[in-house]
């Protein structure tokens, strides 16, 4: 599991390196800063962002799956994260194909939560996010998972987004300018402002309908049946409470 460095790291020579400077840290601690995004062929692009001023907010996650399902899993996450890979890789996955996209009864919904210790991490979520525009969210965000150990160790990781981007189909030039313009920093910093204000210090971090959740498959899958469970059994208690003091006709 990953957890929030104390320290900023340092800047390295590399030409990624000054794509953010040490932006996680920004985002985390919720201090105003600014963004230094190369903007390609472009040159330069600053984009002020007042972080101080980005409030915490729950519709800040993307979510799949039923909106009225009976079980919500909650996952904060760092793409560059080794942990949240492996997680996704089996736990994630599996949980994913069985009860979100074929039996309906979890929504999972993902939240932005990159560390100052990952300098990719926040690229990394930008690219999920220009890519969820085009209806593409997820099936980027299992490339950046599946592919992590071929960018992670890069010094500038956005033209493997890039060839991602493509490989799924997008629209080379709204794709580009959606990462350019950094649309979606508002939305990934508030994101992460509700991890924090959830207690949330390390990735992956998972909530089952509010209560903290293990990574391990077999106990988390016996966590969300034994939520559903409980989400039935209280229909089913207040079904019964309206029926019982409906008029008699």
């Amino acid at each position: 599991m990953s957890k929030r460095s104390q320290n900023r790291p340092a800047s390295g020579s590399g030409p990624g390196r000054t794509f953010y400077l040490a932006i996680g840290a920004i985002v985390i601690i919720g201090i105003a800063g600014l963004l230094l995004a190369r903007g390609g062929d472009d040159g330069p692009l600053e984009i002020p962002i007042a972080i101080a001023e980005t409030e915490a907010d729950a519709a800040a996650g993307v979510g799949a799956g039923p909106e009225d399902a009976p079980v919500t899993l909650v996952e904060f996450a760092d793409f560059q994260c080794p942990a949240c890979a492996r997680f996704y890789a089996f736990s994630g996955r599996l949980i994913k194909q069985n009860y979100v996209d074929r039996g309906g009864s979890v929504r999972w919904v993902y939240y932005d939560f990159p560390l100052d210790q990952h300098p990719h991490a926040l690229p990394a979520a930008i690219a999920a996010r220009c890519a969820g525009e085009q209806d593409r969210f997820w099936q980027m965000h299992d490339l950046i998972y599946a592919r992590q150990t071929q960018w992670s160790p890069k010094d500038d990781a956005r033209g493997d987004f890039e060839d991602m981007a493509d490989e799924l189909g997008l629209d080379r030039g709204t794709y580009r300018e959606c990462v350019k313009e950094g649309r979606h920093l508002e939305r990934i910093f508030a994101a992460a402002k509700y991890g924090q204000r959830l207690g949330v210090n390390s990735t992956p971090t998972l909530f089952v309908n509010g209560r903290r959740a293990p990574q391990d498959y077999e106990a988390l899958e016996q966590m969300i049946l034994e939520a559903a469970a409980e989400s039935a059994g209280a229909g089913a208690g207040e079904a019964a409470t309206e029926e019982g003091s409906a008029p008699s006709g």
